[in-house]
């Protein structure tokens, strides 16, 4: 995972985006991402997912991306982004499937 941002709207909503890169020696098939306000390991909740359309050759990236609605206005979360999180795909590394915005985001407020 190279990044996660996200695009704040008018609450409850969210555009959540991962940038993924295939690292690996081999071409990556169709993955999904899950997209979580906060952590999924600390009680996170899933906001979105997004499912890769094309086979990601090597060293070729892709963008995935989500609209959420889950959102309180004033409720300021960090969005963690994990590739292939039910582990459907055999890879050498497993370590390199997550990502955080690097900051917290809310929702506006209409």
């Amino acid at each position: 995972m190279d990044a996660v941002t996200a695009s704040p709207q008018i609450c409850p909503g969210l555009t959540v985006r991962a940038f993924v890169t295939n690292i690996g020696n081999a071409p990556a098939p169709l993955f999904n991402v899950r997209f979580c306000a906060g952590s999924p390991e600390r009680r996170g909740f899933e906001i979105g997912q997004a499912q890769s359309e094309v086979v990601l050759p090597p060293g070729e990236s892709v963008t995935l991306s989500a609209e959420t609605s889950k959102l309180l206005p004033g409720q300021e979360v960090r969005v963690h982004a994990v590739a292939d999180p039910d582990d459907q795909l055999h890879e050498c590394d497993e370590t390199n499937n997550t990502g955080v915005t690097p900051m917290g985001i809310e929702c506006r407020v209409p």
